[in-house]
């Protein structure tokens, strides 16, 4: 098992294609798949019914989709933090079971978890790469088809939720800037530890319940400044409201992702 400290490199592809479209599959709760014709990039995606509040796809659906990815030359899946309504270990590892060019990034507690929960982890170890870094550090992933920035965010709410190693991804594809923060506390210290103010972000997938104040909305418009902002983490009870109370507060290119499986072009 390789661990990634202050910069990681390594090479899923040797050549890339001409730039194609690229699109945002919302999975459900906070996960999402980035993808660009043969291209593909998970986050969060791999999860059971950890939370009643929350979505989720069946584990049929999910290996409807591991398995129908198997074919595809270039595939990656990352994880922000080890909460079951984030990342199940089972499902993980079925993914690079049935896709052996495939790697998972995860923060190192989460890897932990995944060591010790998955009996098949010995197989598909080589393509597992922990990330550690400390609070508010960045690392860059450079592969032929893919940069991954990674920065580590502290989550929100209480303990012992907060306490989890949670891990921002920016991941640029086909020129595109997808921003995921995971279930970051999105606070001015945090918020300004992105240092993605200037970087033009395309869109950004945010925590619904750190969206809800105007004090929030203006860190995340003066921090963030992404052309569309992806609500998530949303409880179902709320799914219908969620887009109106966004726009109460003043938000502006928001987009509620409450339908599992909806695919969304990236202008």
């Amino acid at each position: 098992m390789k661990h990634l400290m202050i910069i990681l490199v390594f090479s899923i592809c040797n050549s890339c294609a001409i730039a194609q479209k690229v699109e945002i599959q919302y999975m459900a709760n906070e996960g999402i798949k980035i993808s660009s014709k043969d291209r593909e990039v998970f986050i969060d995606a791999f999860f059971d019914n950890e939370f009643e509040a929350f979505d989720f796809l069946s584990v049929d659906t999910l290996k409807q989709i591991i398995n129908q990815g198997k074919a595809l030359r270039h595939s990656i899946s990352l994880a922000t933090h080890l909460h079951g309504d984030h990342f199940n270990p089972a499902l993980t590892g079925e993914y690079l079971l049935l896709n052996p060019k495939s790697s998972f990034i995860a923060p190192q507690e989460t890897i932990s978890n995944f060591e010790k929960r998955f009996s098949g982890f010995a197989e598909v170890t080589e393509r597992v790469k922990p990330v550690n870094i400390e609070l508010h550090q960045q690392v860059a992933l450079h592969l032929d088809w893919v940069k991954i920035t990674i920065i580590r965010l502290a989550h929100m709410g209480d303990s012992p939720w907060k306490e989890a190693e949670n891990l921002a991804y920016l991941v640029e594809l086909q020129g595109k800037k997808v921003l995921h923060v995971g279930d970051a506390l999105l606070d001015e210290e945090n918020l300004k530890a992105l240092g993605v103010s200037k970087l033009n972000i395309d869109a950004v997938v945010l925590p619904l319940g750190q969206m809800m104040t105007k004090d929030q909305k203006e860190l995340i418009n003066e921090h963030i400044r992404s052309k569309q902002i992806l609500a998530a983490h949303i409880p179902i009870k709320y799914y219908d409201q969620a887009q109106s109370l966004l726009a109460e507060l003043g938000y502006k290119n928001t987009l509620v992702l409450n339908k599992p499986l909806k695919t969304y072009l990236l202008d």
